[in-house]
């Protein structure tokens, strides 16, 4: 039963069977549907059943389509109710359209009024489900005529993502109009639903001259809620080839990259990384064109991981950074995995921070330091504050800083917000966190202020000692022996001997394995074994001679085939320790008469 989907074809029947006439059986695949992200063209599937027709000889075969739309998610975007306006004033400089209109000495002169003005329309999924904008319109509540100001490039909206419109224009800066409510509808509204209500972020200077007062207050927890404390930074080491790597999405640009993998390590930004909330991540080898090693929506500050831990990683990894999933290049990047180069926990490569590492004996993991930072503004005198930005420091040097666009803080009401940062120290001393706020009335009097917290700092938690030393097979013959699939190819072996193993196909999450003599005429274990699963070889008297393990994956038909073939020889006289890997299987214990047997303890780390 062959099943096509993306242009992949997997065969979903586990065993043939036979079906008698006029007799039916029903077979379930079981698919796990994006409801926010997938598309309908992800869910077109062919099914065609190939049967062999018995006794007299012959095939058939059946075909058919299905198609599945998903119900269309409900528009959860809204608009920032601030919007920005700048224009080039007669120096040939981009000011605030606010700043210029506090030059114009004369609103009847045309010349000064009249300005190409930009206005920027912060849109912001609030919903959970990716959105796709088809269409923007913008208009004064005074008016009905609306200006289209619809994305040139289609525009994919996903839960947390905000979306810049820039919208270029003719305005008459003296025009009182300027001061109504702008209406932002978004795919056909209505505003309340899909859109917003916004005013211009320029105001008319007052009659007289006002001056502004504002107290700012901070907090800081975990994105748990939990308290603050700062684990300080003790970088591991890669010491041998990797597993799996697991990454976060920290955002930052290519000149932000912090690592020591020199010519290794290539970073190109195609469009500017500091706003991104989110990202479409796929991370695939450099060396071939299989499937990717991963490939999902990540939010800023996410981890995601790839490899598990058993089959090592490919030397060389490429990984493209996608404004969505069939969006904009934002970054590219080639990076070396193998260890052979320099890398450590927390190494920074452009837009991903490496937060772990190891294999399946051993892992290696960063501290998490990221913190939930919450300020309050509060507006306690009686003129309108506008809020212009506001910088974190830590210990005096500035971690980021966020532009308020000018946001208004009515007299008597509070302004709030909180910022993710990933706050780091190399030494053991508290750690000074201070933000100011630059904040001015309406006739451009300053009242900025800041404000400071103290966060400890802590110890890491002491990486764990292995619970045994290597073990040798010593003392005479293993009449017996315990495997454990790890699934690996030839160049995942680790071992001490010299054997021999060919790969022939991809090895998959369930296997059929073989061990025999090396023309297989005697047989010891045949089974099917599930990946990271164990299972026993032995013989009556004891291995003396060498043992082939031939392991089986299933083709397109469904019958087993030849995957990897490996030999070795499972005897105490050439180097043998409990945790030698040769191809798809690991040594994970063995027995010898009147020697007892010897296995690894549980919960090994060795």
């Amino acid at each position: 039963v062959a099943v096509t989907r993306n242009g992949r074809t997997s065969n979903i029947l586990d065993r043939k069977f036979n079906l008698e006439a006029d007799d039916g059986k029903a077979i379930t695949e079981f698919l796990m549907v994006d409801y926010c992200t997938g598309k309908a063209s992800d869910l077109a599937t062919n099914v065609r059943v190939e049967a062999d027709v018995i006794p007299v000889g012959g095939s058939c075969f059946a075909e058919d389509d299905y198609e599945w739309t998903p119900v269309r998610p409900p528009c959860d975007v809204t608009v920032q109710p601030y919007i920005k306006c700048t224009l080039e004033d007669d120096m040939g400089r981009t000011v605030a359209c606010l700043d210029y209109i506090e030059e114009i000495d004369d609103p009847e002169d045309q010349r000064q009024c009249v300005r190409t003005v930009t206005y920027d329309v912060t849109m912001v999924n609030t919903g959970l489900a990716c959105l796709t904008v088809e269409s923007v319109t913008g208009r004064l509540r005074s008016k009905t005529k609306a200006l289209d100001i619809t994305p040139d490039s289609e525009v994919v909206l996903c839960p947390g993502e905000t979306y810049i419109i820039e919208v270029e224009t003719d305005q008459d800066l003296c025009d009182d109009d300027l001061e109504e409510e702008i209406i932002i509808e978004i795919n056909g509204g209505p505003a309340e639903v899909c859109g917003g209500f916004g005013s211009l972020t320029y105001i008319p200077v007052p009659e007289f001259p006002e001056e502004c007062s504002v107290a700012l207050d901070l907090s800081c927890t975990t994105p748990s809620g939990g308290p603050c404390q700062i684990t300080r930074d003790v970088k591991s080491e890669c010491n041998e080839h990797p597993g799996y790597m697991e990454f976060k999405l920290s955002g930052g640009s290519c000149d932000k990259t912090t690592n020591q993998q020199n010519g290794k390590f290539v970073c190109n930004d195609s469009v500017a990384m500091s706003d991104v909330t989110g990202a479409y991540v796929v991370v695939e080898s450099a060396k071939n064109g299989k499937e990717p090693l991963y490939s999902a929506t990540v939010t800023r500050g996410q981890r995601f991981k790839i490899g598990n831990g058993y089959k090592k990683l490919d030397a060389n990894l490429e990984v493209h950074v996608y404004q969505s999933k069939g969006g904009k290049l934002l970054q590219r990047m080639n990076l070396h995995a193998s260890c052979s180069e320099p890398l450590h926990t927390n190494d920074v490569f452009g837009g991903i921070t490496l937060m772990a590492f190891g294999n399946g004996k051993n892992g290696y993991e960063a501290a998490n330091n990221e913190f939930l930072i919450s300020y309050e503004v509060t507006n306690s005198f009686d003129t309108i504050a506008l809020m212009e930005e506001i910088i974190f420091y830590q210990n005096g040097n500035e971690v980021t800083r966020t532009y308020l666009d000018l946001r208004q803080v009515q007299p008597g009401t509070t302004f709030a917000r909180s910022e993710q940062l990933e706050l780091t120290a190399s030494s053991n001393a508290d750690v000074e966190l201070t933000v100011a706020l630059f904040a001015e009335s309406l006739s451009a009097l300053d009242c900025n202020t800041d404000a400071g917290i103290v966060i400890p700092v802590v110890e890491p938690e002491p990486e764990p000692e292995p619970e045994c030393e290597p073990i040798k097979c010593e003392g005479g013959f293993p009449h017996a022996f315990k495997m454990k699939f790890t699934g690996g190819d030839c160049d995942d072996s680790d071992n001490h001997q010299t054997y021999w193993c060919t790969d022939h196909k991809e090895i998959g999450d369930w296997a059929r394995i073989v061990v025999g003599d090396e023309a297989f005429k005697e047989i010891y274990f045949e089974g099917d074994v599930k990946k990271g699963h164990e299972f026993e070889v032995k013989t009556d008297k004891a291995f003396k001679e060498m043992i082939a393990v031939k392991v089986m994956t299933k083709d397109y038909y469904g019958q087993w085939v030849v995957a990897q073939i490996v030999k070795f020889l499972p005897t105490c006289e050439k180097p043998l320790y409990l945790g030698d890997i040769f191809g798809a299987v690991e040594v994970a214990g063995w027995k010898i008469k009147g020697r007892g047997s010897v296995y690894f303890p549980k919960g090994h780390k060795c």
